[in-house]
């Protein structure tokens, strides 16, 4: 399947061609921080899976090749979003699915739709 090789420090990850890579900047008066977030969310699961979370250092090298993978690394972290907030995706989605009706009447009420 078709992935991305993350080369970083003295590690190689292979990634789903999904996975995004953020590199973020945190800047004040007294010093700067850089960090490496690299995961993806699943629609199917509601789950965030992070492969790699780490702050980044003067000299660090990332090197990322798109290529031919056969499988993905081992993620380091599953965020479940569901055992995190107490429920299932059925009660998530029947939840949005109230939201939605009580906008949709909304929005029939003031004319918009």
């Amino acid at each position: 399947m078709l992935g991305f090789e993350l080369k970083i420090r003295d590690k190689i990850l292979y990634l789903p061609f999904e996975a995004s890579f953020i590199i973020s900047r945190k800047s004040t008066s007294e010093e700067e921080d850089m960090y490496i977030n690299v995961g993806l969310y699943d629609p199917l699961t509601n789950n965030i899976v992070n492969w790699v979370k780490e702050n980044l250092y003067l000299n660090d090298s990332i090197e990322i090749t798109l290529k031919q993978i056969e499988k993905t690394s081992a993620p380091l972290k599953i965020f479940d979003f569901h055992e995190y907030f107490g429920t299932t995706k059925e009660e998530a989605d029947k939840k949005t699915l109230e939201r939605f009706l009580i906008l949709k009447e909304e929005l029939k009420n003031e004319g918009l739709i």
